[in-house]
């Protein structure tokens, strides 16, 4: 069965990926700012409706090229952000050489595409996502903007280091229940220590925020993940990961950069 949405979105970029859209889901409504634009479906949705019928879908799928801010936006509004989504660019798609079938084509929880980056990376290195052990750092939510829902829908499962620790308590009874959550708090008075255990084994690594990011790499060069995510604009930092036996991936917009261990590019040959 189809995933029941509804399109959040119906300018130019929704245009371009009618058929797409339309063949990969069930569109049960249609939402715009512009009444002109909703009125022009049948299943026309206006905007202080959303709330009510979103309950009667899957998800909410922003195609907006400001995806982000309409997030907020909708979430502001009262709207899960657990069933908004962001409808990945075609450009993007490509430029993560995405033609595997099994690799999402559309949906995207990452602020910048980042665990679609992921997934190509996993699947390229033939990494098994059902068994993998990540940590992810600096979330405000646990789903909306982390990158590593994904491989917690795969199977996997890790550590979650949240800012609200009440409110990432009760979204991850709901929503990630297998993974464990750590209580930042504020960055004040915190050491890398408190926040990440450079015992622990841990696949994939994703750390938020600059000041964050300073803090805990040099923890994460003792744990070695096969797979680094720094969410953060900052050059020198660039050079201080590859110099610790790191390669640099793709590098995602606003700063965002994926690594891999020098180690798994030897053995894939890259």
């Amino acid at each position: 069965m189809r995933h029941k949405v509804i399109i959040y979105g119906l300018g130019r970029n929704f245009a371009k990926r009618y058929a797409e859209i339309h063949e990969l889901y069930d569109v049960v409504g249609y939402c715009d700012a512009d009444l002109s634009k909703t009125a022009r479906f049948r299943q026309g949705i206006s905007l202080s409706e959303l709330k009510d019928y979103c309950r009667v879908c899957d998800s909410i799928i922003v195609t907006l090229a400001s995806g982000i801010r309409v997030v907020r936006e909708l979430t502001q509004m009262g709207i899960p952000a657990e069933k908004i989504q962001i409808l990945s660019s075609q450009e993007k798609n490509k430029s993560l050489g995405n033609r595997n079938p099994l690799l999402p084509q559309l949906i995207s929880h990452g602020n910048f595409h980042e665990d679609l980056a992921l997934l190509l990376y996993c699947y390229y290195f033939k990494l098994d996502m059902h068994n993998m052990r990540y940590f992810e750092a600096g979330l405000e939510h646990i789903v909306g903007g982390s990158v590593t829902y994904v491989l917690y829908g795969n199977g996997s499962k890790g550590r979650l280091a949240v800012y609200d620790y009440p409110a990432c308590q009760n979204q991850a009874q709901v929503f990630r229940p297998k993974d464990e959550i750590v209580n930042m708090k504020g960055l004040d008075g915190l050491t890398a220590s408190e926040i990440i255990d450079c015992n622990e084994k841990c696949d994939v690594i994703v750390l938020h925020g600059k000041k964050l990011t300073e803090m805990c790499l040099p923890l994460v060069f003792k744990i070695k993940p096969q797979i680094l995510i720094c969410c953060t604009p900052h050059k020198l930092m660039v050079q201080d990961v590859v110099s610790h036996d790191f390669n640099r991936g793709l590098s995602l917009g606003n700063g965002v950069s994926l690594y891999y261990s020098s180690c798994l590019g030897e053995v894939a040959g890259v």
